[in-house]
């Protein structure tokens, strides 16, 4: 009785560290969805204090502004951007790729549409999200495929997605899951290209990943060491356990299971969340190809923004 008592303060001691963590409802919060339903982060006292924001870009302007500690998932190309300004803003611990097996984007166009392929997009509305990165990689793609980058651009909230391609007011989608399974299984819509900046510019793309604020790390080395910890648990979880990772999703991102289902393969899950060190060399080809095109107004290093364990007092 009495070891139960102080068990349970020792508990309810530990669980103060408090940590704000910026969230999308998006395929790639999955980690995040894990850990929390695994009861991780209670497991090393951190009391989670969540928001949730439309997409990464947004996630990556809350980390920046200070509303939030930890992102999950932020944008690389608004890091790069807020690197090249003001350095020292965050961390990345976790990359996020787009390779030939893990679709993270595809261009949808309506069921009915007389597009057939990426040659006929030349001209079209193309809808993406808010922010810098779906226009940035468009433009990249348009200039590989085109040779000029003067995409007809409408950034929209991903809420507004489908009702913006039924309408007309978009032709075509630069689409993220889970929008893209919803949008085809309700035949309301068809890719005309699986993972095209894979095809068309480089293998891996890392569009997004996992970071935390450098202000966080400094103040909190052990906590954020803590926080490396668990996520890396909760990918070694979600390589594991492809059944469940469809549960868990389906829960978290108010998802029915069956979209769930198609969403997450058996094959194409594994992989795709790397430790940030592994892909720096493919992270600083992006952010170098970025500031040749001017995108970014300087050249970022791209080892200033991986995570380093700090010294642990």
């Amino acid at each position: 009785m009495v070891r139960s008592i102080i068990e349970k303060l020792f508990l309810e001691r530990k669980a103060r560290i408090k940590v704000r963590v910026a969230y999308n409802n998006l395929i790639n919060s999955l980690p995040f969805y894990i850990a929390l339903e695994n009861g991780y982060f209670e497991a090393e006292g951190i009391q989670v204090e969540s928001s949730l924001y439309q997409n990464a870009p947004e996630v990556t302007s809350a980390l920046l502004s200070g509303k939030a500690d930890l992102g999950m998932p932020i944008a690389t190309a608004e890091l790069f951007m807020a690197e090249a300004k003001a350095p020292n803003n965050m961390e990345l611990f976790i990359g996020i790729g787009e390779t030939k097996k893990f679709r993270f984007w595809r261009i949808l166009v309506k069921k009915d549409s007389k597009i057939k392929s990426l040659d006929d997009i030349k001209n079209v509305k193309i809808g993406t999200i808010t922010g810098i990165t779906g226009e940035i990689y468009i433009k990249l793609l348009f200039e590989e495929i085109f040779g000029q980058n003067k995409a007809k651009i409408v950034k929209l909230k991903t809420s507004q997605w489908l009702a913006a391609l039924k309408s007309g007011k978009v032709d075509a989608l630069f689409s993220v899951e889970p929008i893209t399974t919803i949008a085809i299984k309700s035949n309301l819509a068809r890719s005309i290209a699986d993972a095209p900046l894979v095809k068309y510019f480089h293998e891996p793309i890392i569009p997004i990943g996992f970071a935390m604020s450098k202000e966080f790390i400094s103040k909190n080395p052990e906590t954020a060491e803590k926080i490396v910890t668990i996520v890396k648990k909760a990918i070694v979880y979600m390589k594991l356990n492809p059944d469940q990772n469809k549960r868990i999703l389906a829960k978290y991102a108010d998802l029915p299971e069956s979209f769930t289902r198609e969403i997450l393969p058996n094959d194409m899950i594994a992989g795709v969340y790397v430790d940030a060190k592994q892909w720096q060399e493919d992270i600083q080809f992006i952010a170098n190809h970025l500031h040749r095109k001017g995108w970014i107004n300087k050249k970022v290093n791209v080892s200033d923004i991986i995570y380093k364990k700090r010294q642990i007092s």
